[in-house]
């Protein structure tokens, strides 16, 4: 199991693989031999060290909780919106905007599927809305998987 350094890392580059099919709109599609197909050219992509992408570096470990998080969310996908739906008060998953829709997916599954302790998911997730997203976006993420971890 990576470290909590290499989690952060594991955590950003699924929840950039999830931006990257959300904003292709291929998040719905049912069959995984595309999305998968897509997972390898962005992780050839991703791992090119380039003056675009300084920080898109991933050891072994940090690859494989990364795919561990991506694989889980795809097949998991219908649950974890429903779940977060289940969340939203005066909106609906579609209505997110892209990142929020991938930092809420990832942090989902994690809270669901993990050992990880909530508060770390939590505060994960809101170091990446932080780093990614709008400002009113961090505590609205909060909001959304503090409701979570309590169910």
């Amino acid at each position: 199991m990576p470290t909590n350094t290499k989690k952060t890392l594991s955590r950003e580059y699924c929840m950039k693989y999830l931006f990257h099919l959300l904003s292709l709109e291929k998040l719905n599609f049912g069959q995984t031999d595309p999305v998968m197909a897509d997972l390898s050219e962005f992780l050839e992509s991703y791992g090119e060290l380039d003056e675009e992408h300084p920080d898109n570096t991933l050891d072994k470990q940090s690859l494989e909780y990364g795919n561990w998080l991506v694989h889980g969310i795809l097949e998991s996908r219908e649950e974890l919106i429903n779940k977060v739906q289940s969340k939203l008060k005066n909106k609906t998953f579609s209505q997110l905007d892209i990142m929020t829709k991938a930092i809420l997916l990832t942090g989902a599954f994690e809270l669901a599927h993990s050992e990880t302790p909530f508060q770390v998911v939590i505060h994960e997730s809101i170091n990446l809305a932080s780093k990614f997203s709008k400002s009113e976006s961090v505590r609205f993420i909060n909001g959304i998987l503090d409701a979570l971890a309590k169910d």
